[in-house]
């Protein structure tokens, strides 16, 4: 399954669908959207974070939008 983040997307009320994204990869990384063998679709835009990102879940895939 796909799950989606964007700059203009929310932590609050994100659902991680293409029409409402997370606005982070960590919130996406945490919710119960993703599982093993997810894709994490990283729409356009500068991500900017100041912790470290972990992923705690197995065979997840992170990745750019084509074209953007």
């Amino acid at each position: 399954n796909a799950v989606y983040v964007s700059t203009v997307g929310s932590d609050t009320t994100g659902n991680g669908t293409v029409k409402e994204p997370y606005k982070t990869l960590q919130k996406a990384l945490d919710s119960d959207a993703v599982k093993e063998g997810s894709t994490i679709i990283l729409r356009g835009g500068t991500y900017k974070s100041f912790r470290e990102i972990r992923v705690r879940k197995a065979q997840v895939t992170i990745k750019s939008q084509d074209g953007e």
